[in-house]
C-alpha cells in the first residue's frame, strides 16, 4: 500500500510539473496576413523571418503566414490587427491611404510619381525620415510598424498597345489601387482609371473589365499576369514601399527579448527581400519575354513632364507638403 501511495504521489508530482512547465512555455502565435502569392518575394522573405524568430526564441514564438489574401485585402487586415484578431500583416505600400483617407499629405505622398530615381535612393527614404513619419502615423492609429519593406517600381502592361509615350495611354482602360493621387495621374495621362481591389485584379483582366494594370515586375512575375497581358512598358512611374506592422497590445505582451527578436528579424527580412527584388529586376524581363510579352521602354521624360500636374494638385492640396519632398530627396 506504501510502495502505491508512493508512486500515485509521484504521479501526481509529474502531472503538476508538466502543468507548470507547460505553462511557462507557452507557445504565443504570431499570425502574419499579405495578398501576394506564395512566390512573392514578401513571403519568401517571410519564410526567412519565421526561421529566425522560431530559432532565436527556442519555439517560445510560432510564426504562421497567410498569403494570397487568405485573411482578407489591405483594409480587412488592417482591421483586424487593430482588433486583436491576427497579430500583425504586411501592406503593399504605406499606410497613409487606409488610415488618413485623404486628410494628410502622408496618404498621397508616396504615390508622388518620379520622386526617386532609383531604389538606392528610395530605400535609403524609407529607412530614415520618411519612414520615421509614417512609424509615428501607424502609432497614432493603434499599429506599430516594424519595418519598410518593398513593393517596387511599378511598370504599366495592357492589352492595347504598347506605351512609348504618355499619349499612347489615351483611352485605355487600366486597374489601380484606390487613390486620389494615382487616379488624378491617370485622368493626366489621358487614361481611364478604375479603382480595384487586386484580389480581383487577374480575373479583371481576363474577362476585359479593366485592359491594363500597373505594379512591380514581382508582381507581374508571381500574380502571372503575363497570361492575360500583352504589353509591358517599363515606366516605374511610381516607387511603393510595403508595411509590416503588428499590433501594439500584442507587442508589449511579450518579453523584451522577444520584442528584440522580432524587431531585428523584421529588418533581416526586409533586405533580403530587397535583395530578391533587385533579382527580379535583373531576370524577370527575360522570363516574362519568354511568355510572350511584349517588352518596351518608355520615354522617361516626356512621362515626368506629363505628371506635372499631379505635383501641382498635391502641393495645392498640401501647401505645407514641401518638407516632405525635401526629407524624401535628401535636401538639407
Amino acid at each position: 500500500m506504501k510502495k502505491k501511495a508512493a508512486l500515485f504521489s509521484m504521479i501526481l508530482f509529474l502531472v503538476a510539473l508538466m502543468a507548470v512547465s507547460g505553462q511557462t512555455t507557452k507557445t504565443k502565435l504570431m499570425k502574419v496576413s499579405h495578398n501576394q502569392q506564395p512566390t512573392h518575394p514578401v513571403n519568401v522573405a517571410l519564410e526567412s523571418f519565421k526561421k529566425e524568430v522560431e530559432q532565436r526564441t527556442n519555439g517560445s514564438i510560432a510564426v504562421k503566414i497567410f498569403p494570397s489574401a487568405t485573411l482578407g485585402d489591405d483594409n480587412t487586415n488592417m482591421d483586424q490587427v487593430r482588433l486583436g484578431a491576427i497579430e500583425s500583416a504586411i501592406t503593399m505600400g504605406a499606410l497613409g491611404n487606409l488610415v488618413i483617407g485623404s486628410k494628410d499629405p502622408l496618404s498621397m505622398f508616396e504615390e508622388l510619381p518620379f520622386l526617386f530615381p532609383d531604389a538606392t535612393a528610395a530605400r535609403k527614404a524609407w529607412d530614415g525620415p520618411i519612414g520615421e513619419r509614417y512609424i509615428e502615423l501607424g502609432a497614432k492609429h493603434g499599429l506599430k510598424v516594424l519595418s519598410h519593406w518593398e513593393n517596387g517600381f511599378r511598370n504599366m502592361t495592357n492589352n492595347v498597345r504598347p506605351i512609348v509615350r504618355p499619349e499612347d495611354m489615351k483611352g485605355i482602360k487600366f486597374r489601380i489601387a484606390p487613390s486620389e493621387i494615382r487616379q488624378v495621374l491617370f485622368k493626366t495621362l489621358n487614361a481611364t482609371a478604375i479603382p480595384m481591389a487586386f484580389a480581383e485584379l487577374f480575373t479583371g483582366l481576363q474577362q476585359g473589365t479593366v485592359q491594363g494594370q500597373e505594379n512591380p515586375l514581382s508582381i507581374i512575375q508571381t500574380a502571372k499576369f503575363f497570361e492575360v497581358q500583352k504589353y509591358l512598358s517599363l515606366s516605374r512611374h511610381i516607387y511603393n514601399t510595403a508595411t509590416f506592422y503588428v499590433s501594439p497590445a500584442w507587442f508589449n505582451s511579450l518579453t523584451k527579448n522577444e520584442q528584440t527578436i522580432i524587431q531585428e528579424a523584421s529588418e533581416h527580412a526586409r533586405d533580403y527581400m530587397r535583395k530578391m527584388n533587385d533579382e527580379y529586376e535583373a531576370t524577370a524581363l527575360s522570363f516574362l519575354e519568354s511568355k510572350g510579352m511584349k517588352i518596351n521602354k518608355v520615354d522617361s521624360e516626356a512621362f515626368a513632364k506629363a505628371s506635372e500636374p499631379v505635383w501641382k494638385y498635391f502641393i495645392a492640396k498640401f501647401p505645407d507638403a514641401q518638407e516632405l519632398i525635401d526629407l524624401a530627396r535628401g535636401v538639407k
